[in-house]
């Protein structure tokens, strides 16, 4: 792919019109604590040109990010859907158990604040080799070690992982943690199965685009990230605004400089 003359945002105000915005959560909106200090006047901003859909790598329901934003101050009046990661691993999980009604699984990571997960738990084992198959959710606190370990119990068997959240890292108030994606990477390496929702699968994008009635070809992907929504919403032939400075990944000035998105917004000190 062919290097991209970056346009250079000075402010929100200078965010480019387009019919449809999807848009991140992690890193634009929320630092893992609180909402950014550009939160509320980019939604507005682009509310005054377009729809709005939040496109998030996240183990919550779409509804229960929806309860954490609002808790935060950030207003749905603005918000014309939310697109989760987790609720596309909800659906699949509950079409797994309806076919499946005798099956448990061994989570890797923490339940956390998804409600949708922790009614899950009467299915939970405690072990690997008694499981039918793997949920990775969240966090993962296990050193590198006891990763490989599960990693080769996972393949031996033969069981599927079924991910809530493709990223590999999260930010959380300025601290770095393993998630459920960088286990999953681990994983597939091992020649594993990984079922995984969310960006950089094209499929989140058309879901959400559909969902607020927006064709690809008027509408932009915003975020912090270029491995899922830059390289994501390139894939999905979308135009992309890279956010920095807001609580979400750090680039050097030449990976801002050299990355794929169309726009960037550079808010670093």
């Amino acid at each position: 792919m062919m290097k991209r003359n970056i346009k250079c945002l000075a402010c929100v105000d200078e965010v480019p019109a387009f019919e449809g915005y999807l848009v991140d959560v992690w890193g634009v909106l929320y630092d893992g604590q609180s909402k950014t200090h550009i939160a509320d006047d980019l939604l507005r901003k682009m509310k005054m040109h377009g729809r709005i859909a939040l496109v998030s790598n996240t183990s919550r329901s779409s509804e229960e990010l929806a309860v954490l934003l609002h808790g935060k101050g950030i207003s749905e009046t603005f918000i014309d859907g939310i697109f989760t990661s987790g609720s596309l691993c909800k659906e699949r999980i509950t079409r797994h158990f309806a076919a499946n009604p005798q099956h448990t699984f061994f989570l890797m990571g923490t339940a956390g604040e998804c409600h949708w997960l922790t009614a899950m738990l009467d299915r939970q084992v405690s072990s690997i080799e008694t499981c039918d198959f793997v949920i990775a959710a969240n966090i993962i606190y296990e050193n590198d070690e006891e990763i490989e370990r599960s990693v080769r119990k996972i393949t031996e068997r033969g069981l599927v992982v079924y991910s809530t959240n493709p990223d590999k890292f999260v930010n959380i108030g300025g601290r770095i943690h393993k998630a459920a994606g960088y286990f999953c990477q681990k994983v597939r390496e091992a020649g594993g199965t990984v079922y995984e929702y969310g960006k950089p699968s094209e499929d989140i994008f058309n879901i959400a685009l559909a969902g607020i009635g927006v064709k690809k070809e008027n509408a932009c992907m915003v975020g912090d990230s270029m491995e899922t929504d830059i390289s994501g919403g390139n894939s999905a032939s979308l135009k992309t605004i890279l956010v920095a400075g807001c609580g979400g990944l750090q680039y050097s000035e030449d990976e801002l400089n050299e990355g794929l998105h169309d726009y960037i917004l550079n808010l670093q000190g």
